[in-house]
């Protein structure tokens, strides 16, 4: 998985790369009347994804992204998102501890 978010992460950067320099072929800057130029949208969200390229390189090069195995309940859970499990254990310890009264 991490060999794989690193490849991802180096081609999609050589990507943004290659498509901020193709983009600066048109002014990537503002035209005064009459606005951006024609590279500008394709210039920074080309920057906007090296950024994210670069951010997803760190995270995983840093060893943030090491995937512990989550058991919840006796099952294994390694491919959900870790907000699911902040919400389900407090679902679950609300229903545990709640006290049960008859309806009557």
């Amino acid at each position: 998985m991490r060999v794989g978010e690193i490849v991802a992460a180096g081609i999609l950067a050589l990507l943004s790369l290659y498509l901020m320099w193709e983009s600066t072929d048109l002014p990537i800057g503002f035209i005064a009347g009459t606005g951006p130029g024609g590279g500008a949208w394709p210039f920074w969200l080309s920057a906007i994804m090296l950024i994210c390229c670069v951010l997803v390189f760190l995270h995983v090069v840093l060893g943030a992204a090491q995937s512990a195995v989550k058991r919840v309940h006796g099952a294994d859970y390694t491919r959900c998102p870790d907000f699911l499990f902040r919400r389900c254990d407090a679902d679950h310890d609300a229903h545990r501890h709640a006290v049960h009264r008859p309806y009557f």
